[in-house]
């Protein structure tokens, strides 16, 4: 992530400015050029729980969003 807004779901869900998803509800999306992130966030509708895993530095870390 390059910037996370204030009082955002990604905020909120834990995210930090520099994590870099790696898994989308249980699906790759690293490596893809943001297609399969992005394209799996078209899809999200309002109260649609996301389930992340994203890489800090070079830890594993889950978070889970809840799309507003």
């Amino acid at each position: 992530m390059t910037d996370v807004a204030s009082a955002s779901p990604a905020e909120r869900a834990g995210m930090r400015v520099g994590d870099v998803v790696e898994r989308l509800n249980g699906e790759p999306v690293a490596g893809s050029s943001g297609r399969k992130f992005f394209a799996a966030m078209g899809k999200v509708k309002p109260g649609d729980r996301l389930d992340l895993v994203v890489l800090r530095g070079e830890e594993p870390v889950p978070l889970t969003l809840v799309a507003e």
